[in-house]
């Protein structure tokens, strides 16, 4: 009997250490690459802690020509506290000892890198490998990711599509939006609340309680610093004054209100609800203008006034002229979920099915289809970069689509799984 007790006591203790740590996220970079491929095997490493030792069992083989030059090692919640080294353990128990001074607090998420100078290494018996801390993400060729599964926002590199650095956001993040004086806002569904994250420090500033909801998913940017969010569990939809925290106003709408769109032109918000099978247009206000009906409506699109919905269930992709009417629906694939438009096509995504659909705006016909495998999610384009980047559920990762060939040219892993995507060229709002 007081052995079982312990046990328990001890189960419970190792719980409570997990749920209060801090996050360590680990990547290994290629720098110095030469054209014949190079491999690194790496076993396990060993974070040094002030009192502990900590093992992540890697036992991978690692190419020198990888698509993006990087690998996801690990990610792993570890106690708060000083760490002061990392070894490597590659083949035949080879070690090797990389200096790394750090402090991690809870409820940080952060990076470790470890370089791989790959043409440093040719003709010296090991290889050479250094390791850092992640720095602060550059602002404007920056795509960030919510992963509700780590409580982590990261922010990817869309020059060269790899992870740059990792938050901390405690809560179940799921939507983000991105504004345009660089302030990212990230709604936490468990902690029923808004994140405020500066962009040029990449930190936390500010964070206020969301009234009325329960589970807050979506939200969408207004614009003098207005948000709409929409919590599918009470049916709630708020605005919200985002310099105070202050409810502005709110509407009950439907059976689990999910996705959102703001359309500039007309000063229009647009909402999806699956199980009322409509989608609610409201006013600025969040008064009722009209209600369309629609069948499984997922996510929503507008470009010269025309409504595009995803229409989960049949699959399909839903045309409407809002003011007047439905004009035509089109087949898209198993589970269309979402939408996004860039340069006068519009991608949509087939969350079940595992690809992507795509068509010319003003057009009634699909003109493309892309085959991705997993589960694609959410979409979000850098014409900048000429990519559009989907959250591929099931992969953990980030697929990499080029948008001149319209091709998959690679992924970054994340090791969580991705909901929210926002770029500082994407929008909230519709395409002229």
């Amino acid at each position: 009997m007081f052995l079982r007790i312990f046990l328990t006591l001890l189960l419970v203790l190792w719980w409570m250490a997990g749920v209060q740590g801090a996050r360590l996220n680990l990547y290994l970079n290629i720098i110095n690459p030469v054209s014949t491929e190079k491999f690194l095997k790496i076993k396990r490493l060993y974070l040094l802690g002030e009192n502990q030792e900590l093992v992540f069992d890697i036992n991978q083989k690692f190419s020198s020509l990888a698509t993006f030059g990087q690998y996801f090692l690990a990610s792993r919640k570890i106690p708060p506290g000083k760490y002061q080294g990392l070894i490597v353990e590659l083949e035949a128990r080879k070690r090797q000892k990389l200096s790394v001074d750090f402090f991690l607090r809870r409820p940080e998420s952060l990076c470790l890198f470890i370089f791989w100078d790959v043409k440093g290494s040719v003709g010296r018996q090991g290889p050479i490998l250094s390791a850092r801390l992640q720095r602060r993400p550059l602002g404007e060729d920056t795509i960030y990711v919510t992963c509700e599964d780590l409580d982590t926002v990261f922010a990817i590199r869309t020059d060269l599509n790899q992870v740059q650095a990792s938050l901390g956001i405690e809560g179940k993040p799921q939507g983000l939006a991105l504004s345009e004086d660089g302030k990212l806002y990230v709604v936490a569904a468990r902690n029923k609340s808004v994140y405020l994250v500066e962009t040029a420090s990449f930190s936390v500033t500010d964070r206020f309680l969301l009234p009325l909801v329960s589970s807050p998913k979506y939200l969408v940017l207004l614009p003098d610093k207005k948000a709409v969010i929409s919590d599918p569990q009470t049916q709630y939809v708020i605005l919200i004054d985002l310099g105070s925290g202050q409810l502005l106003a709110s509407q009950r709408l439907g059976h689990r209100p999910l996705e959102l769109f703001y359309y500039l032109p007309e000063d229009l918000i647009f909402v999806s609800s699956p199980l009322d099978q409509a989608v609610y247009v409201l006013n600025a206000n969040l008064s009722l203008n009209r209600k369309l009906s629609v069948q499984s409506p997922r996510g929503l699109l507008v470009v010269d006034s025309v409504l595009y919905v995803a229409e989960y269930q049949p699959g399909m992709i839903g045309i409407f002229d809002f003011r007047t009417g439905h004009l035509k629906n089109l087949r898209s694939g198993q589970g269309t979920v979402h939408l996004t438009a860039v340069e006068r096509r519009i991608f949509v995504s087939n969350e079940k099915e595992g690809s992507l659909t795509i068509l010319r705006a003003g057009q009634l016909s699909i003109s493309k289809k892309i085959r991705l495998g997993g589960h694609p999610f959410t979409l979000s384009p850098c014409p900048r970069r000429r990519w559009l980047y989907v959250a591929n559920r099931t992969k953990k990762s980030l697929m990499v689509i080029d948008l001149t060939s319209e091709k998959l040219v690679g992924e970054v892993k994340l090791g969580g799984t991705p909901f929210g995507l926002s770029t500082p060229l994407s929008s909230s709002y519709s395409m002229p």
